[in-house]
């Protein structure tokens, strides 16, 4: 199972962009689950190093009201801890994305806070990061990733497939 981690300062979107992950997860059934849904980055750190698993899933304010840490920053600490792990920017600032760049990074995705947009684009995103999960280790990973009981399945010819 993924584990996703969510940092946003500010509350009401913070919930927000958990509900929209969570809404996704449940609608396409993805076998991932929030781990941590926090304000400070420093809780995100704390909460990383105490689980085991790796490869885990990250959505982060770039502009985080914090002393040691922005999005960057944070991102940068997240990529020495987890290297595998997918960092995706939600900001309001679109002029910040050249930024990902400059600390090597490598963030997977970038997402405007645009009212009208981001929660089409929390989703498209979490397609293409299962998407990009199942090529790199093979077909495989998406039934990983699928719940037990839609591994088998049934078509109208009659004829039944266990993946």
């Amino acid at each position: 199972m993924l584990k996703i981690f969510i940092c946003d300062d500010e509350k009401p979107i913070l919930r927000h962009i958990t509900e929209q992950v969570k809404k996704q997860i449940l609608i396409n059934e993805y076998d991932m689950e929030v781990e941590c849904s926090c304000e400070s980055p420093v809780v995100l750190l704390e909460t990383l190093r105490k689980i085991r698993e790796r490869g885990n899933i990250y959505l982060l304010d770039v502009e985080l009201k914090h002393p040691e840490y922005d999005g960057f920053l944070l991102g940068k600490e997240i990529r020495n801890t987890d290297p595998q792990g997918i960092i995706i920017y939600i900001t309001s600032f679109r002029n910040l994305a050249f930024k990902t760049f400059s600390y090597h990074i490598e963030a997977f995705d970038y997402i405007v806070k645009d009212a009208d947009k981001m929660d089409l684009s929390v989703a498209e995103c979490l397609k293409a990061v299962t998407e990009r999960l199942s090529e790199e280790s093979g077909d495989n990973f998406s039934l990983l990733y699928l719940p037990e009981w839609r591994r088998h399945t049934s078509y109208p010819s009659g004829r039944h497939f266990v993946f």
